[in-house]
Formats: structure tokens, C-alpha cells, sequence
């Protein structure tokens, strides 16, 4: 429900109609939006009051409740219902203050409900009029005056109150379940992306071991070759041949330097 259907809904109530819709300072900015039905009028201070009620909408300001409703209820008619805007959402909103301010001044919540505008995100007409009914919050029709209603509406917010306090408890301890998830699934992160990082040392430590064991099969490949041509100093050695080559095939990552250097040695002699 908008702003404007809010105020119509009590302006046009079948038993008490305003003759006027007069909007606050406060509530200067949705004037515009308050359009059919009664007169929309500013608010003077100075004008002749309404031969009739009048439904007055005004801006309640945070942290100015007690002293905004004081005031309010100093100029509303004993006829008339009052739109208050709210900036905090329903579930923000602070209902201890706001229950016990209106109550002190006599004024009865007739309806509520929770609208998009960002300066008035919670709406409450009140009003001190005995004849106007509240409404219920589901269907907006009115709730009957007489005794089985009122026990119905005692009984509905105690057991209300309960449900909700309850559902509150329950989706608190949702939050906790989440956000222990939430803390479990990071720290599982975290140790993914150790594991990544190892994995790509090691990924990088295997090139440069499979370099180095090209380079071995190459030299032990030279090595083969060379033991086929007829070299004094290597004939009279089998044994180092077959040692080198035995060694090689044992360790050849460590093995292939040393036949490197091994056979350097040899050349340069």
C-alpha cells in the first residue's frame, strides 16, 4: 500500500469523512502525490479550523517522536486521524517509544503498514476519535467495537507477540548456522589455495627435473655412441663404461652431471 491509498482509506471512512487533508510542513513533499477525494491543503497555522475532521499527515523525524506527537496532539481535533511517516522500516521501527508516546496522548493506532518511499518507509494512522475503528492489517475492513473483539484482538497480540519473538529467535540462530558455514567454507578456501600454490611449486620443480633428464638421456645417449669408436684410453676401461652407465640408470637426474663432466674430462685430455 502506497501513502495516498493509506490517507484515503481514513479520510473516506464511512463514519467519520475529513473534510480535508491538510499535510505538515514536514510532509510538504508528498502533497503532490495526495490527490481526489477531500481538499489537500498546507498546513496554516493562522487558517480557521474545518468544520469537520480532518486527516493531518506528518513527517515524524528519528529521535524526535515524543516531542513531534506532542505537538501533533496539541492541534488534532478530538474527531480528526493523523497519518504518521515513519523513515525506518517496520522492523526498525521503535515501537516501545512509539507505543508509549501515542498512548500518553490519548491516541489510538487504527492501521499500519510498510511503503517504499525512502523518508517514509512505515505508516501509522492514529487518531483519539472513540467512533473510528482499527482495521485489520490483512483485509483493511474494520474491526468490530464490542467485547468479543476486544478479547480477540487482547489474545491475538499475545499469542502474535509470541510468534514473532519466536521467529526471531529462529532466524537469529539461521544467521549463526550461516555465518559459521560461511567462516568454515572460507577457511576451506584458503587451504584450496595453499594446495594450488604447492601444486604449481611442484608443477614447476618436475619442468626443470624433466630438463635436466633430457639433458642426461642426451649425454648417455652421446656416451653409447662414443663407446663404439675405438679409443685407446676408453678400451683399456670397460669397467668405467659399464659403472657409468649402471650408475646412470640407477640415479639419472643426479648420475647425468657427473657423466657430463666425466666425459668432458676425457674429450679434453
Amino acid at each position: 500500500m502506497n501513502i495516498a491509498e493509506m490517507v484515503s482509506r481514513h479520510a473516506d471512512d464511512e463514519r467519520r469523512p475529513s473534510v480535508a487533508i491538510v499535510v505538515r510542513p514536514s510532509a510538504e513533499a508528498f502533497a503532490s502525490a495526495l490527490t481526489g477525494g477531500p481538499v489537500v491543503r498546507s498546513w496554516d497555522e493562522h487558517a480557521p479550523e474545518e468544520s469537520g475532521p480532518r486527516t493531518v499527515v506528518e513527517v515524524i523525524a528519528p529521535g524526535k517522536e515524543m516531542e513531534q506527537v506532542a505537538e501533533l496532539s496539541a492541534v488534532l481535533g478530538d474527531t480528526d486521524v493523523a497519518i504518521l511517516l515513519f523513515s525506518p522500516p517496520p522492523e526498525a521501527l521503535p515501537v516501545g517509544v512509539v507505543t508509549d508516546t501515542l498512548s500518553r496522548h490519548g491516541l489510538t493506532v487504527l492501521d499500519g503498514c510498510g511503503t517504499g518511499y525512502r523518508s517514509a518507509r512505515t505508516t501509522l494512522a492514529v487518531s483519539r476519535d472513540a467512533e473510528r475503528r482499527q482495521r485489520v492489517y490483512l483485509t483493511g475492513t474494520p474491526i468490530p467495537d464490542d467485547v468479543d473483539a476486544r478479547l480477540r484482538q487482547r489474545n491475538e497480540w499475545v499469542v502474535e507477540g509470541l510468534q514473532l519473538r519466536s521467529s526471531v529467535q529462529v532466524l537469529g540462530r539461521r544467521l549463526e548456522g550461516q555465518a559459521a558455514e560461511l567462516s568454515q567454507a572460507r577457511a576451506e578456501r584458503r587451504l584450496l589455495e595453499q594446495e594450488l600454490t604447492e601444486a604449481r611449486e611442484l608443477s614447476a620443480r618436475l619442468s626443470v627435473l624433466e630438463g635436466e633428464l633430457a639433458v642426461a638421456q642426451e649425454a648417455l645417449t652421446a656416451g653409447e655412441r662414443s663407446s663404439v669408436v675405438p679409443r685407446p684410453h676408453l678400451a683399456n676401461h670397460p669397467s668405467r663404461i659399464r659403472k657409468a652407465a649402471r650408475f646412470l640408470a640407477e640415479e639419472p637426474v643426479k648420475g647425468s652431471g657427473r657423466i657430463v663432466r666425466a666425459i668432458g674430462r676425457r674429450w679434453r685430455r
